[in-house]
């Protein structure tokens, strides 16, 4: 996760704007980082469920084959 440090207040009263964008634009990575975090769940369930598949069939495994 990646987290951003941005100052929160900017002098001038002009800025009130640029703080309010600010905070929309964190709160919109925020909501990126849970999307992606639930994504990286569900793939690593997926796969989890592909390697039972192939041990079943005996298919063996092979990183990176087909560009996965």
């Amino acid at each position: 996760n990646r987290q951003f440090q941005l100052p929160i207040s900017f002098p001038g009263t002009g800025n009130r704007q640029l703080e309010r964008r600010v905070n929309e634009l964190e709160q919109r990575v925020r909501q990126l980082e849970n999307t992606v975090e639930r994504h990286t769940r569900r793939l690593n369930r997926l796969n989890q469920r592909l390697r039972t598949v192939e041990n079943r069939l005996n298919i063996p495994f092979a990183a990176l084959e087909d560009g996965f």
